[in-house]
């Protein structure tokens, strides 16, 4: 029964972090390199729904720590109607009950090549990816460790990754939840083995765009991105919103994700310095 319980807790425990830090009123900052109003975005969403892409490759969406399949779902259904509209260019893993990164790792070069097969035995077809929070590192290692720590095992070839509130850089919630006796939670406390190791391996060969939104309780925005990077960024609802896991409804981060899969400008650039306050969560 506790085993069972486990998820619901650590859900809540997400939420009540992310609301805690999400809600405010009084403070709504624009990013001058990501103009992009909930109105724009929603035009821009109309404009996509009725001008369909066919896409270049599949799509991989990937779950977080935890996280309800629902985020998913609802991220491939968005996406799909903003793109190419066909449910088949769309995979999706969820990660509700996982508790190590590595095996989601596995996990998800089966699932594209099982959808579909490579004539190549070292590495899985080519995709791009979205994925929410820990599922950003889960395809980072499948595509930069997994094969080196599993002689035989097939490399995930990614084409571009496009992570949401993934902890790159180790998550701030990891590090206050010691009770937590998950290996995927040592694996996201900051400068762990694990994503020392994950930096290490990056050679550059797959693009990374991170998003963020402000007062993210759970990772941090500074850890949003790798090392020497900023994050693309975004301040959650004005009125009301939990930054990390409201992160997958944000229509201006995913509306500016569909322009790229789509093959269009995208409305925003990465590099624009993040506030002042946001550098106290690192």
């Amino acid at each position: 029964m506790r085993h069972a319980l486990k998820p619901l807790f650590l859900i809540l425990s997400l939420a009540l972090v992310s609301t805690q830090s999400g809600c405010y009123i009084n403070e709504h900052v624009i990013n001058p390199a990501f103009v992009t109003s909930e109105k724009d975005a929603q035009a821009d969403e109309r404009r996509m729904r009725s001008d369909l892409k066919t896409l270049d490759r599949p799509v991989l969406i990937i779950g977080g720590y935890h996280s309800p399949d629902h985020f998913v779902e609802s991220m491939s259904i968005v996406l799909r109607r903003m793109t190419s509209g066909d449910r088949d260019d769309f995979i999706r893993q969820p990660t509700w009950f996982e508790t190590d990164i590595e095996p989601v790792a596995a996990d998800l070069v089966e699932l594209v090549d099982a959808e579909f097969p490579s004539p190549n035995e070292s590495e899985t077809i080519e995709v791009d990816i979205v994925a929410l929070s820990m599922g950003g590192l889960a395809a980072r290692y499948a595509a930069d460790r997994l094969q080196a720590e599993n002689p035989g095992s097939r490399r995930l070839k990614i084409n571009r990754l496009f992570t949401l509130a993934t902890p790159h850089r180790g998550a701030v919630f990891a590090s206050k939840a010691a009770l937590i006796e998950d290996r995927a939670v040592s694996d996201m406390v900051r400068r762990s083995l694990f994503l020392t190791k994950l930096q290490e391996s990056y050679k550059g060969d797959y693009e990374i765009v991170p998003y963020v939104r402000l007062k993210d309780g759970v990772v941090g925005a500074i850890n949003a991105a790798p090392y020497g990077r900023t994050p693309i960024w975004v301040s959650p609802p004005k009125y009301f919103g939990g930054s990390h896991l409201g992160i997958t409804e944000d229509l201006r981060i995913l509306t500016d994700i569909a322009r790229r899969l789509r093959g269009e400008t995208p409305k925003s650039t990465e590099g624009e310095p993040l506030p002042d306050s946001e550098y106290a969560k690192r």
